[in-house]
């Protein structure tokens, strides 16, 4: 069997401690705004992106109805890219149920379109889907701007989504015992 060189020992001894060894740090007060480069505050950035998560998502509900379905194709994309940016996935999360709630009214794949249909062609026997659509979007739409008020004011003023859940996201730090300082 051959002896290892020495440039490998050094390779393996320049490697990373074991994940056992690695332990997470919160950051102090700075909402890991200095990771990503950005201001400590997005200001009107924040509602632009948040916003555009709510616009996504209410073209997404006129092509999917499962409210799941939705969040597994859009979710994989936005979160994260909103997390480096420094806005928390509740946030997020926020902003799609805004969309989600609002626009179900009107959107034909709901399951509970037929039925509202099926009700009102039994008063007016010409009813259709385009006038059910036509009909519920002012609902929606005054729902939806509602909602989109209430998320800017929540993000605006920095108002906590639950318990230990901010509008900001601040990532752990890692530090290792192995590793000096």
């Amino acid at each position: 069997m051959a002896k290892p060189s020495a440039a490998a020992a050094r390779r393996r001894e320049a490697r990373l401690p074991p994940p056992s060894r690695v332990h997470l740090v919160e950051p102090r007060g700075d909402h890991g705004h200095q990771w990503c480069g950005s201001h400590p505050r997005l200001g009107p950035a924040i509602l632009v992106l948040l916003m555009t998560v709510v616009l996504l998502t209410a073209g997404l509900d006129m092509l999917l109805g499962s409210a799941s379905a939705k969040w597994a194709a859009l979710a994989p994309a936005p979160v994260p890219m909103l997390m480096r940016l420094g806005i928390s996935p509740e946030m997020t999360t926020a902003a799609y149920r805004l969309e989600d709630s609002s626009v179900n009214t009107a959107a034909p794949l709901m399951p509970n379109f037929a039925l509202v249909l099926g009700f009102c062609q039994r008063w007016r026997p010409g009813f259709g889907g385009g006038g059910q659509i036509s009909a519920m979007l002012p609902y929606s739409a005054a729902m939806m701007s509602a909602g989109v008020i209430l998320v800017g004011l929540r993000a605006a003023l920095e108002l906590p989504l639950g318990p230990q859940a901010d509008v900001h996201y601040s990532p752990p730090q890692a530090t290792s015992s192995l590793v000096p300082s």
